[in-house]
């Protein structure tokens, strides 16, 4: 005898779909939400909050939260975090030089008084010389140890100036005028010959001369948001990047270029695990976008660039860190505005300023807050 179950009404048939198929469609379509998910570090309470301003000078990194009034310094063979006194007033730029003896600390506060400390820890005011009058925005010591010029740039009158100081005898002099109308100051390097200047108005090279401007380097007139020497400690190459994506790579006055296609912010840092060298660039991505963070470039036998490929750190390696979806999930989503290794101790530490989220730091190949 042949049975027949009952069956399934057509409206009772549609509602069992509709509770089935979302489910199905979440199980399947979320699963790459979960894996990101899941390669996320516990996030940890920054040291310093908001924008972080950052300078190395004899051993240490020196580190203080924009518009606060005090400084950190992070000892880079102990790894240890100490305070640094006061220089008085809000800090709005950190620099560090060095003389081949003595290194020096430099603060700009919000009043647009220079201050400058060396080796006994007090803190002297460079006079502000052909300076006074302008509003100084911005502060860069040179790289080589074996030089110890400070630059500043300041406005007026809707201009843009550059000033410098140079040591001389322990002490810093007045701020002299370098030039009256070169853009905002973005960074300054010494390649042991020259100093390069990073400006509004684009890359200039300066021998040094009392009495003489600096030089453009062709090609390159366009607002240079970062500079850097090649390798750090005895340069052989210089190489910028400007805000729409172009970087810049040579010596003298010529410099070789490549569009990048990024938005870089100017951040730029050297890095090595002991054997292979890179360059770090901060970048910023769309404002609706969660990419940011940095990219590489693998640095040569020599420690310079010869091929401008970028990727995305933990793509492949050398890099930095060794989990790519880690990264994204971190400090790729924070524009990084600076960059620097502090350690090369093992795979090596390297501190980061966020715009406006804090240090972070890179310790065992993984990005966190630094605590």
């Amino acid at each position: 005898m042949k049975t027949h179950g009952k069956k399934m009404s057509l409206p009772l048939m549609m509602m069992v779909s509709l509770v089935i198929l979302p489910v199905l469609f979440f199980s399947c379509d979320q699963a790459p939400l979960f894996y990101a998910i899941a390669q996320e570090e516990a996030p940890k309470e920054p040291r310093l909050q908001g924008t972080v301003l950052f300078a190395s000078a004899g051993g240490y990194t020196y580190a203080a939260s924009s518009g606060s009034g005090s400084i950190l310094s992070y000892d880079n063979t102990s790894n240890n975090w100490t305070s640094t006194a006061s220089p008085g007033g809000k800090i709005r730029g950190l620099a560090g030089t060095n003389d081949g003896t003595n290194s020096y600390l430099f603060a700009l506060t919000d009043s647009g008084a220079v201050r400058y400390r060396g080796s006994s820890n007090s803190w002297t005011t460079i006079n502000r010389g052909d300076s006074s009058g302008y509003t100084l925005a911005t502060i860069y010591g040179t790289n080589v140890t074996t030089d110890g010029t400070v630059f500043v740039g300041g406005f007026k009158d809707s201009k843009y100036a550059v000033f410098y100081s140079k040591l001389s005898s322990g002490s810093y002099s007045n701020f002299t005028l370098l030039n009256p109308d070169i853009g905002l100051l973005h960074g300054a390097v010494y390649s042991g010959t020259n100093y390069y200047l990073a400006t509004g108005k684009g890359l200039y090279s300066w021998d040094g001369t009392t009495g003489t401007s600096p030089s453009p380097v062709a090609g390159s007139g366009k607002t240079i948001t970062g500079i850097i020497a090649l390798p750090p400690t005895s340069p052989t190459q210089i190489a910028a990047v400007s805000s729409d994506g172009d970087l810049f790579y040579g010596s003298g006055i010529s410099f070789a270029s490549a569009d990048k296609d990024e938005t870089f912010t100017g951040a730029m840092g050297h890095y090595t695990d002991g054997t292979n060298q890179l360059l770090l660039l901060g970048i910023q991505g769309a404002r609706d976008t969660t990419t940011h963070g940095y990219r590489e470039i693998t640095l040569d036998s020599n420690g310079v660039i010869s091929s401008t490929a970028l990727r995305t750190p933990g793509n492949s390696q050398p890099s930095t860190v060794d989990n790519e979806e880690k990264y994204n999930s971190s400090i790729g989503k924070y524009p990084v505005i600076a960059i620097r290794q502090v350690s090369t101790t093992g795979d090596g530490i390297i501190f980061a300023a966020t715009s406006r989220y804090g240090i972070m730091s890179c310790r065992d190949k993984k990005w966190n807050f630094e605590e």
